[in-house]
């Protein structure tokens, strides 16, 4: 990856490996995680608004991509304006350009079946959480809540407290940061439980590094353990904290929506056998995490077919069998 700074307020970023501008920016805008924060813009472009990293304050982008390079421009800002290479090297991590990946076409080499996703789906890679702080809201409010029905309560959150940014005849919000986060007594329409967690999850912010990416991928894999000691999370979004926002290549997450999918491209069923797992696995690395993404994107448009609208049985079984 490259990152050159064009100005004050514009950065440009030349991907290395294979990129789908296209696929990418879909993925984007139509995850519902990123529902409300993320949109076409009427001249081809993608709007996104975001929690910046280290100051934990809204910032808002627009985004081109010509000549095979991701062209930004910082559109708007909250209390203070972020530093751009900061805000560049956050792009980059959401849209995995911070990773060359000129060896990552070998996987699909040493196992055709992810080589064909590949020739389905070329130069997808794996779109990120803005922020841990922006994957941490996600998990408190999603526990057993449905995916529509968060992202709706999600946009009423940025009108009622957050910051919104109109950008290229589209409008894209923020969350409120933890600063305001943390005063808030109630939320309409959300448990006081889960107003608690979104509480004690800002405090967070400020009193350990826990929701800092840079201190997360210092700890390595130990971030997972480390991650539940913020309030609301679990062992599923502990993992997905490490995995998911700070862009890291290589973990195969333990999650039986994953393993279907693998034993689905493979005939080994929804619930492949551990020793099956890890000998199929092993061909991927140092790309696990982005094939697993491939193959869970894959099978939610049906290129890995018999695996969407079964998510609430394959999950329900998982528990059983555990």
């Amino acid at each position: 990856m490259s990152i050159s700074i064009e100005s004050p307020t514009a950065f440009r970023i030349v991907p290395q490996g294979p990129f789908s501008w296209d696929l990418c920016s879909d993925f984007a805008t139509s995850w519902p995680s990123m529902r409300n924060q993320s949109a076409r813009t009427a001249d081809g472009g993608v709007a996104m608004a975001f929690i910046a990293d280290k100051t934990y304050t809204p910032a808002a982008v627009h985004l081109h991509y010509r000549d095979g390079e991701v062209h930004g421009q910082l559109a708007g800002w909250g209390e203070a304006e972020p530093d751009i290479a900061r805000v560049a090297g956050q792009v980059a991590r959401i849209f995995s350009l911070d990773h060359d990946a000129t060896t990552y076409p070998e996987v699909g080499e040493r196992d055709p079946e992810v080589g064909k996703l590949m020739a389905a789906l070329p130069g997808l890679r794996p779109v990120n959480f803005p922020s841990p702080y922006e994957l941490c809201y996600w998990a408190i409010m999603s526990q057993r809540v449905n995916q529509n029905t968060v992202a709706a309560l999600k946009g009423r959150l940025m009108a009622a407290h957050g910051s919104i940014f109109e950008i290229g005849g589209v409008t894209v919000g923020a969350i409120p940061g933890p600063a305001k986060m943390r005063t808030l007594e109630s939320i309409a329409g959300v448990a006081a439980v889960k107003v608690d967690r979104l509480r004690g999850m800002a405090e967070t912010a400020f009193t350990t590094q826990l929701l800092d990416v840079e201190h997360l991928l210092s700890l390595g894999e130990e971030a997972t353990p480390a991650a539940r000691a913020i309030p609301g999370i679990g062992a599923f979004w502990s993992q997905g904290i490490y995995m998911r926002t700070c862009s890291v290549t290589d973990v195969w997450p333990t999650e039986p929506m994953s393993d279907a999918v693998l034993g689905a491209l493979h005939g080994l069923g929804d619930q492949p056998s551990a020793a099956d797992i890890e000998r199929l696995t092993e061909v991927y690395k140092p790309w696990r995490t982005w094939v697993c993404v491939l193959m869970r994107f894959a099978a939610g448009r049906q290129v890995v077919p018999g695996v969407a609208g079964r998510e609430g049985r394959i999950r329900a079984s998982a528990r059983g069998r555990g």
